[in-house]
């Protein structure tokens, strides 16, 4: 399976590098970030799994958690989506549950992090005092509440009265 990328991602660090990358990440949000093939990647499952959301649900989506005070960390990755990490804890969902364009993340997807010198990569940047991540249930009912919001209000057909 293929590492999710972040959007612009530059050439990739040398392993000192990505070895500081993944400390970094350890150290800052506590996460069991690992070095492959010279990348910081974090493995899904475990208790972190995450939600890749189209460009066009995105800023809905960023409001509906700021206002409930549930967001938490959400990267840029490559077609202008955005994966928000959140905990796996309450993680019972199916694909059918999904409006169209949003992907599940769970193990054994990695999640390829950028070095932190590179912050515009995060539209919500993880936090040192709040290690925690928002619950997968509160992310997900806001995904589907603002999915269903800006659907396109499906047109009856028009049929010709005489």
């Amino acid at each position: 399976m293929t590492p999710h990328r972040i959007a612009q991602r530059p050439a990739p660090p040398p392993a000192r590098e990505a070895a500081a990358v993944a400390e970094w990440y350890r150290h800052r949000c506590r996460w069991p970030v690992e070095v492959v093939a010279d990348e910081a990647r974090l493995p899904l499952g475990g208790g972190v799994v995450a939600f890749k959301v189209p460009a066009r649900l995105v800023a809905a989506v960023v409001a509906r958690l700021t206002t409930q005070q549930a967001l938490g960390p959400a990267l840029r990755v490559a077609d202008d989506r955005v994966v928000f990490l959140c905990d796996a804890n309450d993680d019972v969902f199916s694909g059918m549950d999904l409006p169209v364009g949003v992907v599940h993340l769970r193990a054994p997807s990695k999640l390829v992090l950028p070095p932190p010198r590179l912050a515009s990569c995060w539209l919500a940047l993880p936090e040192r005092d709040r290690t925690w991540l928002p619950s997968a249930n509160a992310v997900f009912r806001a995904i589907v509440d603002v999915a269903t919001t800006h659907a396109s209000p499906r047109r009856l057909p028009r049929f010709p009265y005489t």
